[in-house]
């Protein structure tokens, strides 16, 4: 299987778990509960070591590695944005029931112009370089 494949697959298994997140998960409820948070919270952590699994397999040890280090690395950083959040909420008075919206779009706000910014960041260094 060829990288660009493994990124096809990473990019259905993404928008596969947003969707189920943004229409199922929030859809429900106004308020999740500790267990079923961690019970969620475990699902996520499970698809992306066994994506990691897959990459060890079709990539090999060294991008296996890389992948959870980023991975590691990431996951570290999402809790400190979690205080991030709790103040940015705080301070717009976000309604409680509001919140798992205003987080998901954000979170794909971020992502987005994560993407953008690398993406010219790229570019430039191409176009210095070369």
């Amino acid at each position: 299987m060829s990288e660009s494949a493994l990124w096809v697959i990473f990019i259905i298994i993404f928008v596969t778990v947003m969707a189920v997140d943004l229409f199922a998960v929030d859809s429900k409820e106004t308020q999740i509960n500790t267990k079923k948070a961690g019970r969620l919270t475990l699902i996520y952590i499970t698809i992306a070591l066994l994506f990691g699994v897959l990459i060890y397999f079709e990539l090999g040890s060294e991008s296996a590695a890389s992948y959870y280090a980023a991975y590691a690395i990431e996951l570290s950083m999402s809790v400190d944005n979690l205080f991030v959040f709790m103040v940015i909420f705080a301070a717009f008075a976000i309604p409680f029931q509001d919140q798992h919206r205003v987080l998901f779009y954000g979170i794909l706000g971020a992502i987005f112009l994560r993407l953008l910014f690398v993406e010219v960041g790229a570019d430039l260094l191409e176009t210095s370089i070369g």
